[in-house]
């Protein structure tokens, strides 16, 4: 029972798999290292979900669909016992990161505060435009690529472009999110989307994904790493026409929850192929 309502709580179905991936990617060695950077870049994003829970417990009590997602507002786990699970998280991820040095301990911290000042009052990014999408960006998908590349002193071309291409598919992802959520949201808080409107967000999600198709391209051509970003390259175009689709058909509050959900069934495809082909190159 208690393992069920961790995994709801930690989200731990969407992100294992990348998170396994982009670590990996960034420092492909079984070793001593990466024995400590997995579990760290485990708890960094078991609190982000968890925390994203925490807060939002009273805005997500109020919306019928989301209180069955949020295990904290429906009261399946009480506010102290999430309280302690985020205090082990906290934990753990500092005593670790402690034991690879300075910069990644610092990184470290600056990251778990930025998780949660992403949804904490009374700063709370998540409604600040702009800072929604630049939180999401550097905290979610992209962050356990980048500390495996800090902790392991790699900052090459590669690993630099990789970790622009995480942080836009980051971005995207938190625009298709607040797509899903525009009607519940646009009732209790502003954010990019809203604050945008509709059109203007369909062409910034354009605008990332033309981005991520571009140095994805370019890392294809340059390194060899060719199979995993071709696979990347096809995703940003099976997403583009997507996105296009439902554009052109002028019925947007209507068509882009359908039409997301299908880029986001599509995304979790995609992801087994990834990893094999990054296995195999």
């Amino acid at each position: 029972m208690l393992l069920d309502l961790l995994v709801r709580l930690f989200r731990i179905q969407h992100w294992t798999l990348p998170m396994m991936v982009t670590t990996f990617l960034a420092y492909p060695h079984m070793d001593y290292l990466m024995a400590i950077v997995l579990p760290i870049v485990f708890c960094q994003q078991a609190f982000l979900f968890a925390s994203n829970d925490y807060f939002d417990r009273e805005i997500d009590a109020k919306s019928p669909h989301k209180i069955h997602r949020n295990v904290i507002s429906s009261g399946r786990i009480s506010l102290v016992q999430a309280r302690i699970i985020l205090a082990i998280l906290v934990a753990v991820a500092v005593v670790l990161s402690s034991m690879i040095g300075t910069v990644a301990f610092v990184v470290n911290l600056v990251w778990l505060l930025l998780a949660a000042l992403y949804t904490a009052p009374p700063i709370r990014f998540k409604k600040r435009i702009g800072f929604d999408l630049a939180v999401h960006g550097i905290t979610v998908l992209s962050f356990p690529f980048v500390f495996a590349m800090i902790a392991s002193n790699t900052y090459t071309a590669r690993n630099l472009t990789i970790s622009a291409i995480l942080i836009l598919i980051s971005i995207f992802a938190q625009l298709l999110q607040e797509f899903r959520d525009y009607t519940t949201d646009s009732l209790v808080e502003r954010n990019s989307v809203i604050a945008m409107g509709l059109e203007k967000s369909y062409a910034a999600l354009l605008a990332t994904l033309v981005m991520a198709l571009v140095l994805s391209s370019f890392l294809v051509l340059t390194h060899r790493i060719s199979a995993l970003f071709s696979i990347v390259s096809a995703l940003c175009v099976c997403w583009m026409y997507d996105v296009l689709r439902t554009w052109r058909s002028g019925n947007l509050t209507e068509v882009n929850v359908n039409t997301f959900s299908h880029i986001l069934r599509k995304t979790a495809v995609c992801s087994i192929p990834v990893l094999f082909f990054w296995i195999l190159s």
